[in-house]
C-alpha cells in the first residue's frame, strides 16, 4: 500500500466515524499556522479535526513489507466552538470526548482492515495515546495516537501520482480504489434545486458502506436528507438555493 492509498483509508474511515468533522494530511506545525489543504477546502476546517501527519517509513527488502510509523493528531478547539460561541466543557471533558473518537475511528480503521487484501494492512502492537493542549493561533486541546502499520510493499509509478506528467489523471481524482473499496466524491455549486443527482459513476449510494453530504463546509445529519439510488433530496428546511454541496460516497466492491 502506497502512502496515498493509505491517506485515502484514513481520510475514508475518518469520513465514517461519528464526531469526525474534517481531515487533513500535513506536517504537525501545520496545525498552529492552520494552513489549508485540499481536504479543508472540500470539508472546511471543521473541529473536531483529524490530521495525519506525514509518518516515517521502514522498508524491508527481504519479505517484501512496509511499515509506517503513523502519528494522528484528533484536535478540538478549547474554550469556544467552530462558530466561536463559547464552549465551557473543561479540558478533562474534551480530553474524554477526543479518546472516544480516536478509539471509535480504531476500532472501524480495524474492521475494515480485513476488507484489503491482498494489501495486508496490520497494526503491529498497541496504538499509544498522548494528552497534549496548546495555544497558536486557535486554543486547541489534543490526543496524539502513535501506532505503527504494516502493510505489503507496493512498486509506484507515476500513475499513482494524480496530475503527474504523463499520466492523464486529473486532480481531484474522480475514484480512489483503496484495495477492495472504491470511493468517490460529487460537487454541486450554486444550487437551485433541493434534489442533487448523483453522475459521478454509477454505482448505488444507498448501497454505500459509508455516506456524507457537506453543505457549505459543514456536515450533514441524517435526518436532514433522504438518500436515494442516484438522487439525494435535501429537506427543505436545511436547503436554500445558492447552496454548495460535496457527496462524499464509499463502497465495498
Amino acid at each position: 500500500m502506497t502512502l496515498i492509498q493509505l491517506n485515502n483509508l484514513f481520510e475514508a474511515v475518518a469520513a465514517g466515524t461519528l464526531g469526525v468533522h474534517s481531515y487533513w494530511f500535513g506536517w504537525p506545525s501545520d496545525r498552529v499556522r492552520s494552513r489549508a489543504t485540499n481536504d479543508d477546502e472540500i470539508y472546511g476546517a471543521m473541529y473536531p479535526r483529524l490530521l495525519f501527519a506525514v509518518p516515517e517509513m521502514s522498508q524491508n527488502t527481504i519479505q517484501n513489507t512496509d511499515t509506517y510509523s503513523v502519528q494522528l493528531f484528533f484536535d478540538d478547539l478549547l474554550g469556544y466552538d467552530n462558530d466561536g460561541n463559547p464552549d465551557h466543557q473543561t479540558q478533562l471533558q474534551k480530553w474524554r470526548n477526543l479518546m472516544n473518537i480516536a478509539t471509535a475511528w480504531l476500532k472501524t480503521l480495524q474492521s475494515s482492515l480485513p476488507l484489503l487484501r491482498p494489501d495486508g494492512v496490520q497494526i503491529v502492537g498497541e496504538p499509544r495515546f498522548v494528552l497534549d493542549s496548546f495555544s497558536g493561533q486557535q486554543r486547541l486541546i489534543t490526543v496524539i495516537v502513535n501506532m505503527n502499520l504494516a502493510t505489503k510493499t507496493t512498486c509506484g509509478t507515476l500513475l499513482d501520482f494524480p496530475g503527474a506528467i504523463g499520466s492523464g489523471i486529473p486532480w481531484p481524482p474522480q475514484d480512489v480504489v483503496i484495495g477492495d473499496w472504491v470511493k468517490g466524491d460529487q460537487e454541486f455549486f450554486d444550487t437551485t434545486s433541493n434534489v442533487l443527482t448523483w453522475t459521478h459513476n454509477n454505482l448505488d449510494l444507498t448501497t454505500a458502506w459509508s455516506f456524507e453530504i457537506f453543505q457549505n463546509g459543514q456536515r450533514m445529519v441524517e435526518s436532514q436528507y433522504t438518500v436515494g439510488v442516484s438522487t439525494v433530496t435535501i429537506d427543505t428546511n436545511s436547503h436554500w438555493d445558492g447552496s454548495n454541496y460535496v457527496i462524499v460516497a464509499l463502497w465495498t466492491v
